[in-house]
């Protein structure tokens, strides 16, 4: 399989799954002001590819301005010390309630998943994304391309 048609199908899964929080039984009553809906405010995605950037995609639980997408990348280029380019942020509908609008940036950064997958930097995403309430990170490691064992969750270390 083609690598955009892997990162396609990696988003759309990720995103059915934010969508299906809000469409879970005991959730169709709208939720108070203030209150949590049970999805992520912000999801990302960390897709490794060995000998390539790796794919990173930055997904809003609503619509977000430009600006604020591009201040969001320069606060994970901060906290991160990644070289982060402008990606390509787009609106649209979830694949899975069509109703609901979300703002996506996809990029490409090389070395986000280093030393293998017994490295994740988890605290600088955190950092980044410090004025949202509740993000969601996923890492999708190719242990078995880099060649490297995999490691029992108990030895990740998180930076």
């Amino acid at each position: 399989m083609r690598r955009g048609a892997v990162m396609a199908a990696f988003v759309a899964l990720a995103l059915g799954a934010i969508a299906l929080g809000s469409a879970m039984p005991g959730r169709a009553q709208a939720t108070p002001e203030g209150a949590s809906s049970g999805r992520p405010d912000v999801l990302i995605l960390v897709y490794q590819q060995p000998g390539q950037a790796d794919l990173v995609d930055i997904t809003y639980a609503h619509v977000i301005t430009r600006a604020q997408a591009q201040r969001d990348l320069a606060a994970l280029a901060q906290a991160t010390g990644w070289v982060v380019g402008p990606g390509r942020i787009t609106n649209g509908l979830a694949p899975v309630q069509q109703k609901m609008a979300m703002t996506s940036t996809v990029l490409t950064i090389p070395g986000v998943i280093q030393n293998g997958p017994s490295l994740l930097p988890v605290g600088p995403i955190i950092t980044a994304f410090r004025p949202y309430k509740r993000l969601a990170l996923i890492f999708s490691v190719s242990a078995r391309e880099a060649g490297v064992q995999p490691h029992a969750l108990s030895e990740i270390e998180i930076l």
